[in-house]
Order: structure tokens, then C-alpha cells, then sequence
């Protein structure tokens, strides 16, 4: 699907009280097709869905009580520093590129997001910082 920020652009509103009348709606554009079988589309789907919603789930500490039924993928890339704040000859110091992607609610996605943070020391816990970032962008979905 081709990216877009804008669903409808709509007249000014009489009453102030109400969305005044669409003036110009756009339409979802498709860029590619990957060929999967919907069946193979559905077990991602429930994969993702047991991350967040189910015992044994990456994030399900954290999402099991949610209310708007999320569904994602955590991950979690091993890399290191070597710019410029690290001393030449000193041992090179690790870090992890954590990635969050996910969609909410799970049956019928108002909201998709991708979060990557890059650079962190172990120091960091993952969870911690997973949960704090997808609640922030997942709050307003809950009300």
C-alpha cells in the first residue's frame, strides 16, 4: 500500500459543531501484490497477534491487559559502537537495535506503527522501553 497522511479533505463546517461536507476523498493505492494465500497472510496475523496477546509472547507482559487488542513483532539486532565518542583502541562497545512493529485493534487496524531504536547500551532493559513507547502511541485508541 502507498503511504498516505491524509484520508479526506472537507469543507469548512457551518455550525462549528460538525464536520462540514467532503470535499475530496482518496482512495487506497496498492503498489504490489506479494502472491501469499490468504491462509498464509492469516497465521502471520495470528503470530502477531500472540506476541502481545498470549503467555509466552515476547511483549505479553505488557499487552495482556491492554483493551484495543494489539498484535506485533518484537526484535532485538546485536551491533556495536565505533563513532565518534568511543576512543580509538578501545574495545569496542556493544549495543542493540531494538524494533517494535505492530497494529491495533487486531480484527480491524485503525492505527500501524514501526519504532526502531538504535544504539543502546545493555544497560537498557528492552521491555521496559517497548512498553513506554507503545503506550504513548497506543493510548489514544484505548478511549
Amino acid at each position: 500500500m502507498q503511504p498516505k497522511i491524509v484520508k479526506e479533505i472537507r469543507e469548512p463546517a457551518m455550525n462549528g459543531e460538525e464536520l462540514g461536507p467532503i470535499y475530496k476523498s482518496f482512495s487506497p493505492n496498492v503498489l504490489n501484490d506479494i502472491g501469499g494465500k490468504d491462509q498464509w497472510l492469516e497465521r502471520v496475523h495470528i503470530g502477531f497477534k500472540k506476541v502481545m496477546q498470549e503467555p509466552g509472547g515476547t511483549a505479553y507482559r505488557y499487552f495482556s491487559t491492554a483493551t484495543y487488542s494489539p498484535a506485533g513483532k518484537t526484535g532485538t539486532a546485536e551491533a556495536f559502537y565505533d563513532g565518534q565518542y568511543r576512543v580509538k583502541g578501545d574495545a569496542q562497545i556493544d549495543t542493540m537495535n531494538l524494533s517494535l512493529v505492530g497494529y491495533a485493534p487486531s480484527d480491524n487496524p485503525e492505527i500501524a506503527m514501526a519504532v526502531i531504536v538504535p544504539g543502546l547500551t545493555r544497560a537498557v532493559l528492552t521491555t521496559v522501553l517497548t512498553k513506554r513507547l507503545a503506550v504513548l502511541l497506543w493510548m489514544h485508541t484505548s478511549t
